[in-house]
């Protein structure tokens, strides 16, 4: 995830929060396509409602931004979902390489803590 693990600003953990969204979707869509399927029930096998539910997740995060959080909680929170849904991506991207799907999902759960770590201790 191209400069994922650098912000410095509310905007910025923003703006990586919605990279790694759009991330999900476009390699969640690719598996879909490649006759996979999502562990999310909503999304299930159906491409149709990838668009809707990132618009959700993107709004979400733009409403998370601009909250009365106190700045630390925001960034915080913020953190949390570029490291859950580039997670995500990374497990879609290990299923399109052909990995098994319980090394797929350990892979990308470990690269979400992975990833947790490091953008949560980024000064």
């Amino acid at each position: 995830m191209f400069g994922i693990c650098h912000a410095n600003s509310i905007e910025d953990s923003k703006n990586r929060a919605m990279i790694a969204t759009v991330t999900d979707a476009v390699t969640t869509s690719l598996v879909l396509s490649h006759g996979g399927h999502d562990l999310n029930p909503l999304i299930g096998t159906s491409q149709s409602r990838i668009v809707p539910i990132t618009l959700a997740k993107l709004a979400l995060i733009g409403v998370l931004a601009t909250s009365n959080l106190p700045e630390k909680e925001k960034e915080q929170s913020l953190n949390v979902i570029t490291s859950v849904w580039a997670g995500g991506s990374i497990n879609n991207l290990l299923v399109l390489a052909g990995a098994a799907n319980p090394v797929s999902l350990i892979v990308g759960t470990i690269s979400a803590f992975v990833i947790y770590d490091k953008i949560s201790t980024t000064p």
